[in-house]
């Protein structure tokens, strides 16, 4: 390969690495914003977190919890294997607070936790209760869907059988009491419940549904275009990345510090997800 053609790959790879970055600076925006909400729960709500510092643990060694239920076992052949007992999540507390409802979380083993303060939900009005329990479909409508739906699937994959709906879809529809308009939800055999108050939009809730949605949904439509952009922007970081390698090693001056700077995220990464893994149990 001459010089012209590894001059003319170079230019290809920096371009690509630009218009691709050009072209999903909406959606990285959103990811990056999205992410920082998910991380920080007081921001663009009313709600408050403070952290707890640490204190004596609140339960037993989990060695010790561990070995009562041990004993139990022993009975059936069973033995606890050394120190293999850790506790998982944390110690959850509810408390009271005018005007608020309070929720608190700590690490069982005293390193501290979080103490979330919000502001208590106006109460339904009456009117949402007049349809508890209702149900949105007959039962000899579910048995025909479930049959139609069952003849629809034999065409996909005959060896699926007994297909029963597990939940259906809440309905959404609005209605007007005096001045006041309320978007509201039904769902099947739970009634009704406020979805939000004209004017009250949560951009919070759905710029985070927007980050969490994903999935083919099996039929076109914004959802199935939303799941593509998806896949693209996973593509792209990963063009990135490798893109950003490729101009990274033109550039002979920068090639140990940078080799170190891969090899130190690597081995953070690495450090950290095994960490979490033994933690959380994940």
């Amino acid at each position: 390969m001459n010089k012209s053609q590894k001059r003319k790959i170079h230019k290809a790879v920096r371009r690509v690495h630009l218009y691709l970055g050009l072209i999903l600076i909406p959606w990285l925006f959103l990811y990056g914003v999205t992410a920082l909400l998910f991380n920080h729960g007081m921001w663009l709500t009313d709600r408050e977190d403070v952290s707890v510092q640490s204190s004596d643990p609140l339960l037993e060694d989990a060695h010790i919890a561990a070995q009562l239920v041990a004993d139990e076992l022993q009975k059936q052949g069973l033995q606890l294997v050394p120190e293999s007992a850790q506790w998982i999540g944390s110690v959850s507390l509810k408390g009271e607070m005018d005007g608020s409802t309070v929720r608190i979380s700590l690490n069982p083993e005293g390193y501290g936790g979080m103490l979330r303060t919000r502001p208590e939900e106006t109460p339904a009005p009456e009117w949402t209760k007049v349809i508890d329990g209702w149900s949105l479909v007959a039962e000899e409508q579910q048995e025909e869907i479930e049959q139609n739906i069952q003849q629809m699937i034999q065409t996909v994959n005959p060896d699926i059988t007994d297909v029963e709906v597990n939940r259906y879809p809440k309905l959404r529809f609005q209605v007007q009491k005096d001045s006041e308009i309320y978007t509201v939800d039904v769902r099947h055999k739970r009634g009704l419940s406020i979805y939000e108050t004209e004017g009250e939009q949560n951009l919070r809730t759905k710029m985070l549904r927007l980050h969490t949605m994903h999935g083919d949904p099996g039929y076109a439509g914004a959802k199935w275009i939303w799941a593509r952009i998806v896949d693209v922007v996973g593509v792209a970081m990963m063009v990135w990345a490798l893109s950003g390698i490729v101009m990274w090693w033109q550039i002979r001056a920068t090639r140990n510090q940078g080799a170190w700077a891969i090899a130190l995220g690597i081995v953070m990464m690495a450090i950290l997800s095994m960490t979490l893994w033994t933690i959380y149990g994940y």
